[in-house]
């Protein structure tokens, strides 16, 4: 059991140290480097849930369902200032946050991401 926790927090850490290391090397210019997490947020934001269903069917592997859920809440940090639906983008960001917990904790990952793009958009 040790062994497993050590793995799964040291996989964390590299996936945190890699997006930490994108805003440090960013410096001055954040606008540009999420830019395209914030076009996937509003891609969802805008999209019908058939289509977010097709967005999520290609997303194959529980790491790769982290790094989405990961996009879609650092997009929509920026989209929350930006946008004029904020009740929707908050539903969004919370109901993403809510698919990185059930991630983490070694859900199935097509469940959630499932669950997360055909509910989580409905204010």
């Amino acid at each position: 059991m040790k062994i497993y926790f050590s793995f799964s927090a040291q996989a964390q850490f590299i996936r945190y140290r890699k997006r930490l290391s994108q805003v440090i090397y960013a410096g001055s210019d954040y606008s540009e480097t999420f830019k395209e997490e914030e076009e996937l947020a509003e891609k969802l934001l805008n999209s019908k849930a058939s289509e977010r269903l097709k967005i999520a069917a290609e997303i194959k592997g529980k790491d790769a369902a982290i790094d989405f859920i990961e996009k879609v809440i650092l997009g929509s940090h920026k989209l929350l200032i930006k946008s004029e639906s904020k009740q929707k983008v908050a539903m969004m960001l919370e109901n993403a946050g809510k698919a990185k917990l059930a991630l983490d904790a070694n859900g199935y990952y097509l469940l959630h991401l499932t669950d997360f793009v055909i509910s989580g958009f409905s204010p």
